[in-house]
C-alpha cells in the first residue's frame, strides 16, 4: 500500500522529535520536567474543580515529560488518580494510590494492576501525551492511536497535554480520527488552544 502524504509527514515529525530526545541531556532534561511539573500541577489543580473526580494521567517513560513528581503531588494532596492499562487495541483508565499499583504491561509501560477500580468519569481531566503539538490543539501522538481511539469514545474529557517547548510546532498534518487537545502546558507557557484553526 502507498504511505499517504500524511502518514509519511507524521513519521518525518517524530523522527525530529526522536532526535530532540536523543539530544537532550539529563540535567536540562530534569531542569525542564522541574519547571513544567509546577506549571502542569497549578493548572490541573485549577481544571480539576471539587476534587472529587479521578485526574487522569499517565506514567511517563523514557524522554517523556516526566509525570512521576506531578502523581506524587496530587498524591499528597490526596487526589484521586488515574492511569491507562492496554488490552489488545483499546485502552482503559484505572485509579491508583501510588507506584505500587503498577506493573510492566503493553511495551513495558508501567500499568496498574489487577484489582485497581475502573475509572468511569467521562469528563473528568486528561492529561495526554503525545509526540508534537500545535499551537491550535492538534497532537501528534507516537503512532499507537490509544488515545484518540479512547478520546473518540468518550470525547467530553478537558485534555490536557504535557510537552516541552520543542515539541511545539507551528502547523501538524492531521486526519479525521486525531483528537485535538484544549490545553498545551510547556516548561515555559500554557497555550489555550482554539482548536480547528490554523
Amino acid at each position: 500500500m502507498v504511505e499517504s502524504k500524511i502518514s509519511s509527514h507524521k513519521k518525518e515529525i517524530r523522527r525530529q522529535i526522536r532526535q530532540r530526545e536523543q539530544e537532550l541531556s539529563p540535567e536540562t532534561k530534569r531542569k525542564l520536567d522541574e519547571l513544567l511539573g509546577k506549571r502542569l500541577l497549578t493548572e490541573l489543580l485549577r481544571l480539576q474543580g471539587d476534587g472529587k473526580d479521578p485526574i487522569y494521567c499517565y506514567v511517563s517513560c523514557g524522554k517523556e515529560a516526566d509525570t512521576r513528581w506531578l502523581l506524587k503531588s496530587l498524591w499528597e494532596r490526596k487526589l484521586r488518580t488515574a492511569v491507562p492499562r492496554v488490552a489488545g487495541e483499546q485502552m482503559e483508565f484505572f485509579e491508583i494510590t501510588g507506584f505500587s499499583d503498577l506493573e510492566p504491561g503493553y511495551f513495558g509501560i508501567l500499568e496498574p494492576r489487577e484489582g485497581c477500580r475502573r475509572a468511569c468519569c467521562p469528563e473528568s481531566v486528561i492529561l495526554v501525551p503525545g509526540a508534537a503539538f500545535s499551537r491550535n490543539g492538534k497532537r501528534l501522538g507516537r503512532g499507537g492511536g490509544f488515545y484518540d481511539r479512547f478520546l473518540e469514545r468518550e470525547p467530553k474529557h478537558k485534555k490536557i497535554a504535557a510537552a516541552y517547548e520543542y515539541q511545539m510546532m507551528e502547523t501538524l498534518p492531521s486526519e479525521v480520527h486525531d483528537v485535538p487537545v484544549d490545553m498545551v502546558v510547556t516548561e515555559k507557557e500554557c497555550y489555550i488552544c482554539r482548536t480547528g484553526e490554523e
